[in-house]
């Protein structure tokens, strides 16, 4: 017989409704579109006299095709948005600025001053008005600080925990901190002073020399007549 299938067989799920469009709002893009807007269906949240203007321009023009694309080259971190006014495939200039609008203003304005149309030259140039593609600004970071000197005593070091022993060693050459050297009653006594021992002095070579030279006084010298000559002396003396 003619076989009509397995009845308990699950058909297949449906495939997913396709994403809704964002043709009905210009300025809504979904996540697979770039960011781009056509100038022509645009519509800012305020006036800005530069994009108005260059609705205008690109219109009288039959310029259909021009729109803002953004780019992600030339921002920084106080102005993230950097949009560009295309024309043909071609990019007129360059807008930077902290809100999209804002970039596309700056766009509309170089782009102004790079084409030199009559009657749209009222529009003042600043530095996020760029007529040349924007680069990226390399950010230099401050240098690290010195190393400190030889000798130098840093910060305090943090207390040690608990069952950690002391703090750790410093690198040769560094000198120990206040947390490092032993309390006062455990430091070692202060050496004695060097004793000084006395030295003899030399002895002068130079002799001393008399000034001046005394006269002698001689003295008798005794003899045996005189002696004689004193005892009769001293006997007749006595006699008398």
């Amino acid at each position: 017989g003619v076989g009509y299938g397995n009845p308990y067989q699950q058909l297949p799920p449906p495939p997913p409704p396709p994403p809704p469009s964002s043709n009905g709002n210009p300025n809504k893009k979904s996540k697979t579109d770039s960011e781009r807007y056509l100038v022509k269906k645009y519509r800012p949240e305020r006036h800005y006299d530069a994009m108005d203007a260059f609705v205008k321009y690109t219109k009288s023009h039959r310029m259909t095709d021009a729109s803002y694309v953004r780019t992600f080259q030339g921002t920084t971190p106080e102005k993230p948005f950097v949009f560009s006014t295309r024309i043909g495939g071609v990019d007129l200039g360059w807008g930077r600025g902290r809100t999209r609008e804002a970039a596309m203003d700056c766009a509309c304005r170089a782009a102004f001053a790079l084409v030199a149309a009559h009657g749209y030259n009222q529009f003042p140039l600043d530095d996020d008005c760029l007529t040349e593609p924007p680069q990226d600004i390399a950010v230099t970071l401050p240098p690290p600080p010195p190393p400190p000197l030889p000798g130098a005593t840093g910060p305090p070091l943090p207390p040690p925990l608990p069952g950690m022993g002391g703090p750790p060693l410093l690198p040769p050459g560094m000198p120990p901190t206040q947390q490092q050297l032993p309390p006062p009653h455990l430091q070692p006594p202060p050496p004695p002073p060097p004793q000084v021992i006395p030295q003899p002095k030399a002895l002068s070579q130079v002799l001393p020399v008399a000034s001046s030279l005394g006269t002698a006084t001689t003295l008798p010298t005794p003899t045996a007549i005189g002696i004689v000559a004193s005892s009769a002396a001293s006997g007749t003396t006595k006699t008398s």
